[in-house]
């Protein structure tokens, strides 16, 4: 979908940025593989950490991607 940036006279639309990640066979394998590592290593509270620390970024008075921060840029 297009995303819509804001410029200096209102917004303008330009073509959706497209993610490597957002290939549903890439993001299926990419959970088979952090399954894998949970069971084969002890990486549980890093994890967490990790996924809080992206989370903190995120701020939602920022529009444009994938400069909001978060899980999503």
């Amino acid at each position: 979908s297009p995303v819509h940036v804001r410029t200096g006279g209102g917004y303008t639309t330009v073509a959706s940025p497209k993610c490597a990640a957002s290939d549903p066979v890439q993001l299926k394998s990419a959970r088979e593989d952090i399954k894998d590592l949970l069971k084969t290593k002890f990486c549980h509270p890093i994890l967490v950490r990790l996924g809080w620390h992206d989370a903190g970024t995120y701020n939602k008075n920022i529009e444009e991607w994938p400069q909001r921060g978060g899980a999503n840029g």
